[in-house]
């Protein structure tokens, strides 16, 4: 994998990030594979499986990229999102929790099935 940050500037509002920040491709394998993490109001950290990918990204608008981290940041927030300053909260409100990946590391208690231990 190739690590790169990428910032935006002078984008019409900052990155978000939540208690579930980080956004992959379905696995990590294939030829467009990559990660992102917000780490700054206008950076995001990116991991690509090669450059041409790194260079695809780079070249999609600023706006979209920016629109596209917030989006799924907020969708697969559990409870908490974070933003610089309360611009965002309709955006926010309008996505929070509504699409949470699953995870074999999910960190969500599973409902009790009534089923006896041990």
């Amino acid at each position: 994998m190739q690590w790169r940050v990428l910032t935006l500037g002078n984008t019409p509002y900052p990155f978000l990030t939540s208690d579930r920040p980080i956004i992959m491709t379905n696995g990590l394998t294939g030829p467009d594979a990559h990660f992102g993490l917000p780490i700054s109001p206008q950076h995001v950290f990116l991991a690509t499986t090669n450059e041409e990918t790194f260079l695809k990204i780079q070249a999609i608008d600023p706006a979209q990229i920016l629109h596209n981290v917030n989006d799924k940041v907020a969708l697969q927030a559990m409870k908490y999102v974070y933003g610089c300053h309360d611009s965002q909260l309709e955006f926010v409100a309008e996505r929070i929790g509504k699409k949470i990946p699953s995870t074999p590391l999910e960190t969500r208690k599973a409902p009790n099935s009534g089923a006896a231990n041990g």
